[in-house]
C-alpha cells in the first residue's frame, strides 16, 4: 500500500505541473502527458477498488479510502493547477504590457494602419509569445486591439485583447467583438481581457 501511495502522490504533483504549464503556456505536450498521467490515475483506482473489494473487512475500508485520495487528487490537481497557470500567464502578461500598450497607442494616434473591421495588422515588433495582432479601431467609438498567443496545439486560440468603447456610443454598429471569434472572455486589468476559443483557459 506504502508504494502505491507514493505512485499516486507522484503522479498526482506530475499532473499538477502539467497543468500549471498548460494553462500559463498552452503546448501539445502537456496536453498529452497530462492524458498520460490522467490515464494511469484512473487504472491505478480501477486496480486500487478492485483490490479493496477482494479483501473485504477493515483493509476494504483502507482501500476505499485510497480510492477516494487518488480521485480527490486528479481533481486538485486540475483546479489548482489552473488557478496556477493563469496567474503565472497574467503575471507574464502585465510584465509585457508596455510592449502591448505601444501597439494599441500607435494604433489610436495613426501610426498603425487599422480599419473598423476586426482583421490582422502588420506589426513591426510583436511582443514576447505573441504571433499577431487583429484590431479594430472606429475612432472616438471604439478600439479592439487582440495580441494571438503562440501554440502549438490544433484550432486553440487565445491570448490577450484590449476593449473599449465610448459611453456615449455604446451600441456600435461595426464589426469589432472579438466575443464573435472567442466566445470565453475573462478581465484582466482595466480594458485588458484574456480571450480564447476554448473553455477554462
Amino acid at each position: 500500500m506504502r508504494y502505491v501511495n507514493r505512485t499516486i502522490v507522484l503522479l498526482g504533483i506530475g499532473l499538477l505541473m502539467l497543468s500549471a504549464s498548460f494553462y500559463s503556456l498552452p503546448s501539445l505536450f502537456c496536453v498529452l502527458g497530462a492524458v498520460i498521467i490522467i490515464f494511469c490515475l484512473v487504472i491505478t483506482l480501477f486496480c486500487v477498488v478492485t483490490v479493496g473489494l477482494l479483501k473485504g473487512g477493515v483493509q476494504a475500508y483502507r482501500w476505499v479510502l485510497l480510492a477516494l485520495c487518488c480521485f480527490l487528487m486528479v481533481y486538485g490537481a486540475l483546479v489548482l493547477g489552473k488557478a496556477i497557470g493563469v496567474s503565472i500567464a497574467d503575471m507574464r502578461f502585465r510584465r509585457n504590457l508596455g510592449a502591448y500598450s505601444k501597439i494599441v497607442d500607435d494604433i489610436r494616434n495613426g501610426i498603425t494602419p487599422c480599419n473598423i473591421n476586426l482583421s490582422r495588422i502588420n506589426v513591426p515588433q510583436l511582443p514576447d509569445n505573441v504571433v499577431g495582432v487583429m484590431a479594430a479601431y472606429r475612432r472616438g467609438v471604439s478600439i479592439r486591439v487582440a495580441f494571438v498567443a503562440a501554440t502549438d496545439i490544433p484550432l486553440l486560440h487565445e491570448g490577450y485583447v484590449y476593449m473599449w468603447c465610448s459611453e456615449t456610443n455604446s451600441s456600435d454598429p461595426c464589426d469589432l467583438r472579438p466575443e464573435q471569434r472567442w466566445p470565453y472572455i475573462r478581465r484582466v486589468d482595466g480594458n485588458w481581457y484574456h480571450f480564447s476559443d476554448r473553455p477554462g483557459l
